[in-house]
C-alpha cells in the first residue's frame, strides 16, 4: 500500500478561479512529501545546481515563494519555493 500524500491546488493559493487540473506535481520537502495540482506543464527538468540563481534582493519579499530562477533554453523560469506556501 503506497502512502497518503496531501494534495495542494496552485490555482487557488494563487487567487485564480477554480479550473480544471489535468497534472499532479509529486515534491518532497524538508522530508515532507506533498502533491501540487497544476491546469498544465510542459516538461520536468532535472538542473544542475549551478543553472539556479538566486533574485536580487530587491525582488525579494519575505512572503515571496519565488526566490530563485533558472534560464533554460532561452526561457526564465520562476522556481517556486515550495516550503515558503502555506500550506
Amino acid at each position: 500500500m503506497g502512502d497518503v500524500v496531501p494534495v495542494f491546488d496552485l490555482a487557488l493559493h494563487f487567487g485564480y478561479a477554480e479550473q480544471e487540473s489535468n497534472y499532479l506535481v509529486a515534491a518532497n520537502v524538508d522530508d515532507v512529501k506533498i502533491t501540487l495540482e497544476v491546469s498544465s506543464s510542459d516538461k520536468a527538468l532535472w538542473v544542475e545546481k549551478e543553472m539556479v540563481k538566486l533574485l536580487p534582493a530587491i525582488v525579494k519579499t519575505a512572503q515571496s515563494c519565488f526566490r530563485e530562477v533558472l534560464v533554460y533554453e532561452e526561457r526564465l523560469i520562476g522556481l517556486l519555493a515550495i516550503s515558503s506556501l502555506s500550506l
